[in-house]
């Protein structure tokens, strides 16, 4: 993880980099979801026209059985029956999904009533047979009404997926808007912690130089680009001050030479202001006299 630690552009790339993640996620959950209602609308408006063609087949053997049926009418029924049989074919295949398999057994009941009992009755009408066309209008009354139950029950059960659906979605999309404001609060805290603070910490250390305060380092923690211009900022503070302490103590000494204090006074200013440059406990200045090759005076600090 150093080079995590090490880069505050690395932070903000992997904080982005999760923020992308979970927008993917989320745009492709939620399009799939709604691709997927927009299915199951469509089986269901499909299941509900169930409804008005078998209207429409009970009116054509009533036609029939008047002998009101034209070549025409018969042609309009086979299509119908041809319709009615489609749509099964595709709500089945919509339950052949595991996970849909409750669905399966209302629509079984209500395709087995209508190939086992509608279907061939239906089939069976001629456009010249009135007789036979009674005979079949007097089953379907029961058969038509039991049929449309079966239809209600079918699409009740897709209107109840529907709505388990758009509630896994609405949970889901609340669940990745949790994350969304939990991942800009934590953009927001690591901006605070890795910028801000860094920042506000070298902005006291300029004004604290700009007063000539050179012994204020400033503390930045973090091993990143700012904790390394933080170090740097603390070096040149420190060599700041040693330098302005060196031109202070020389100014003091030439002070000192050029005032009118005796020459011991001057001595022992000059060997403290060097003490303090050099960091020593003590100081001492001799006079050699060449003459008599010997040390004649000792001051010491």
């Amino acid at each position: 993880m150093n080079w995590l630690r090490r880069s505050l552009t690395n932070k903000f790339i992997l904080l982005l980099l999760g923020f992308l993640l979970l927008q993917t996620i989320q745009l492709s959950i939620g399009t799939f979801s709604l691709m997927h209602l927009g299915e199951e609308s469509l089986l269901i408006n499909e299941a509900g026209k169930q409804r008005m063609r078998l209207f429409l087949m009970q009116h054509s053997v009533h036609m029939a059985e008047n002998s009101r049926l034209s070549a025409a009418g018969q042609e309009r029924l086979v299509a119908l029956i041809e319709e009615q049989d489609a749509v099964f074919a595709r709500l089945r295949r919509h339950t052949a999904n595991p996970s849909h398999g409750y669905l399966k057994k209302n629509l079984a009941v209500a395709q087995a009533h209508w190939e086992n009992g509608i279907r061939p009755l239906l089939a069976a009408i001629r456009v010249s047979d009135a007789a036979g066309a009674r005979a079949v209008s007097a089953r379907l009354v029961t058969l038509i009404p039991q049929q449309l139950a079966l239809v209600d029950r079918v699409v009740g059960d897709y209107q109840q997926n529907a709505t388990d659906d758009a509630h896994d979605l609405a949970w889901f999309q609340g669940i990745m808007l949790g994350f969304t404001l939990l991942l800009g609060i934590t953009g927001l805290v690591m901006a605070r912690h890795i910028v801000t603070l860094p920042l506000r910490e070298l902005t006291r250390g300029t004004r604290a130089i700009a007063t000539g305060a050179y012994n204020q380092p400033v503390v930045i923690k973090s091993r990143d680009e700012l904790g390394e211009l933080g170090a740097a900022f603390n070096r040149m503070a420190g060599t700041i001050d040693e330098k302005t302490s060196r031109l202070d103590a020389f100014s003091q000494v030439a002070v000192a030479i050029t005032s009118s204090l005796g020459q011991g006074q001057i001595l022992q200013d000059i060997m403290r202001r060097g003490a303090l440059l050099t960091g020593s406990k003590a100081a001492c200045i001799a006079f050699y006299d060449q003459e008599t090759t010997r040390f004649r005076e000792w001051v010491t600090y």
